[in-house]
């Protein structure tokens, strides 16, 4: 699993996660929100075919939109709702049963241009470097964007990331 905390969202603030993703050896991916009250809404990607396998309570409406050479757009949507715990965006290796991955050490998906962004469905990737919040001129979203993080300056960079099984759990490399 990898996450990343995201301060500044007001309460009971609608955001979407997205991220680009494409199978490698694992089969799905879970794309959770960390809302203010520590719960979890997500939903587990079958990426092979795109389609949900599983969604959590709280999700407001999730989804995948294929892309050329077997990779996904993937999203989920929910309120960030009130409480003391600061939001946050988490992608989460799934093996076939939608359980946690506990697989071959090495094992992975590629994932990139990761965003957490207010309303109620993703809208073109932005790309950002450091850790200001990114803008851009409008295209077809009007509203505030909160940056999802680089995770070291890595999440949304020229290529993409690789989610990989290892001993100590799931870890990024680039």
């Amino acid at each position: 699993q990898v996450s990343q905390v995201v301060s500044g969202i007001a309460d009971s603030t609608v955001v979407t996660f997205s991220v680009f993703i494409k199978a490698v050896e694992v089969p799905r991916v879970a794309l959770k929100i960390g809302t203010k009250a520590n719960t979890y809404p997500g939903a587990t990607f079958n990426l092979p075919t795109g389609g949900i396998t599983s969604s959590v309570a709280g999700v407001l409406s999730s989804g995948a939109m294929a892309l050329a050479g077997g990779w996904w757009r993937c999203w989920v949507v929910a309120d960030v709702g009130t409480g003391g715990t600061t939001p946050s965006a988490i992608a989460q290796l799934k093996n076939g049963a939608d359980a946690d991955y506990s697989g071959t050490v090495g094992d992975g998906v590629y994932i990139w241009g990761g965003q957490l962004e207010v309303g109620s469905a993703p809208t073109s990737y932005i790309p950002r470097t450091g850790t200001a919040a990114a803008s851009r001129v409008a295209d077809t979203y009007t509203g505030g964007y909160i940056a999802c993080g680089d995770l070291d300056g890595r999440w949304g960079g020229s290529y993409p990331l690789v989610l990989r099984e290892t001993n100590d759990g799931p870890l990024w490399s680039a």
